[in-house]
């Protein structure tokens, strides 16, 4: 670490951590799904305050 810093011991680091590239591969799912349950929120919040 003190030869190369620490950015490059936790790129190093990183790169061997299997759970942390796989956490990586579902960022974009894990951003759809999100999108979407807000939007299902949203459209039932909106429901609500039509039928009162």
């Amino acid at each position: 670490t003190a030869a190369y810093g620490s950015t490059t011991s936790f790129q190093v680091f990183n790169e061997y951590d299997n759970q942390l590239k796989r956490a990586i591969e579902f960022l974009p799912q894990a951003k759809q799904l999100a999108l979407e349950g807000a939007k299902v929120n949203a459209s039932k919040q909106k429901s609500e305050l039509n039928n009162k």
